[in-house]
């Protein structure tokens, strides 16, 4: 009995660490966004859309009418429904929050809003990946001076390596820097040697303070920045 009772904080400590790890695993399972479109694979099943596609048919939550684009159709569409619960309104005008509330409200309307303007197909431009402190930038590019800079770096041509660009809201067409709920203006932006201290921060430090960024900062330039990765989309 000694022996037991010798064992059971042991055992206590290892059944707590099994359900913390089973708790982790069902909070990554919840947030999981397998086609980085801004909706987690758990809520695009609710809501009816492809979990691992981010653009197409039923594919990107906030392209109600399935054009690639996100704009004033969509949001007259979604408004039709409402103040109506899920059913009779569709299940896919219930965007919001993660999980959907079974109700289609100004939650809806606001989330959908944050998508306005945005396409969910890249095409005219470069996607740059950056590796900034162990946290990931990308960047979507149609500026042509700054998409030859960007090639420069890559080939070993340049040392600027600073993406400094206008922040905007939202996580850009096609939702391309999801997980953040902003992005870099695809033509105000250069690459750059140096920048002022000011606009230098990790991507989740911008988020946590993104009004203070977008309003006030106005720009985003991660000194730490590295490139790893370039997609041709022109």
């Amino acid at each position: 009995m000694r022996i037991l009772g010798s064992l059971l904080p042991a055992l206590l400590l290892a059944a707590l660490a099994l359900v913390g790890t089973a708790d982790r695993a069902a909070a990554q399972s919840a947030t999981l966004d397998s086609d980085g479109d801004g909706w987690s694979d758990q809520t695009e099943a609710i809501i009816g859309t492809d979990a691992l596609s981010a653009c197409g048919f039923d594919a990107w939550p906030a392209d109600i009418n399935n054009d690639s684009f996100s704009d004033g159709t969509d949001i007259t569409v979604l408004a039709g429904s409402f103040g109506q619960p899920v059913p009779p309104a569709p299940a896919r005008h219930n965007l919001a929050p993660d999980p959907p509330d079974g109700f289609v409200d100004g939650t809806d309307l606001t989330r959908i809003a944050g998508f306005f303007g945005d396409g969910c197909s890249l095409e005219g431009g470069v996607l740059a990946s950056f590796d900034v402190v162990g946290e990931r930038l990308n960047v979507w590019v149609t500026n042509p001076q700054t998409v030859q800079q960007l090639f420069d770096l890559r080939d070993g041509k340049s040392i600027a390596h600073i993406p400094n660009g206008r922040i905007i809201g939202g996580p850009g067409r096609g939702g391309h820097n999801t997980p953040w709920s902003w992005h870099l203006d695809p033509v105000d932006i250069e690459m750059a040697e140096a920048a002022i201290e000011v606009c230098d921060a990790t991507p989740s430090y911008v988020e946590a303070n993104r009004d203070y960024f977008i309003e006030v900062v106005g720009r985003y330039c991660p000194w730490s920045g590295q490139l790893v990765g370039l997609v041709d989309y022109r």
